[in-house]
């Protein structure tokens, strides 16, 4: 029931009410009698005593409305601030997700890109000598792009064998088809085994 209809039905309790108490004055100046008389000024009392009840009911229901009122704005409030900060809370999660999995992309210190790794391991499972051109040609990558990564591995010593030698009057590369050759190395074998690439 709305508050609204709720203070209707009250003042409509407090019209009747005060009926009850002009008619309980009304027969008492007519009654003479004593007995009659005494039994209506109760009533009468009685009624007026209901009639103050019911106004303190009416002023404690319209204190309760307003402490409502105030009550849901404050939920109001508080669920507003409280998806703001979820909000917020979200947002950071989710960048230090990304800074996570961007510096997880990485490299770190001893590990290596994907593609190097790859070539070490070609290595590995060849057990012997290969090629820069070998390398070039079964990754179907670039001699420069294949010799970035061979250098890669060369300078953190994962594979050994021949540098860049003088041939004639200019500088080549060793071997018979002037491609460098290398070898897999003890640590080159241990960092294969060691990061779960031997498999």
């Amino acid at each position: 029931m709305c508050v609204g209809a709720f203070v209707l039905k009250i003042v409509k309790i407090m019209g009747a009410i005060k009926d009850i108490v002009d008619l309980c004055i009304k027969l008492r100046d007519e009654n003479r009698d004593g007995k009659i008389s005494a039994a209506i000024s109760e009533i009468q009392s009685l009624t007026l005593s209901l009639q103050s009840e019911q106004v303190a009911i009416i002023e404690k229901n319209s204190e309760l409305v307003t402490e409502n009122l105030g009550l849901k704005r404050k939920l109001l409030e508080l669920e507003t601030s409280h998806s703001q900060a979820i909000a917020l809370i979200q947002d950071k999660h989710r960048a230090e997700i990304a800074k996570i999995t961007a510096s997880d992309a990485r490299p770190k210190g001893d590990e290596l890109l994907q593609q190097t790794a790859a070539i070490l391991k070609a290595f590995f499972d060849s057990a012997r000598e290969l090629s820069e051109e070998e390398i070039a040609r079964h990754f179907k990558l670039s001699s420069s792009v294949a010799a970035y990564h061979l250098d890669i591995l060369w300078k953190k010593k994962f594979i050994g064998g021949q540098g860049v030698i003088i041939m004639g009057g200019g500088y080549g590369r060793g071997g018979g088809n002037n491609s460098p050759q290398y070898e897999i190395t003890a640590l080159g074998r241990k960092y294969i085994v060691e990061n779960g690439l031997a498999g």
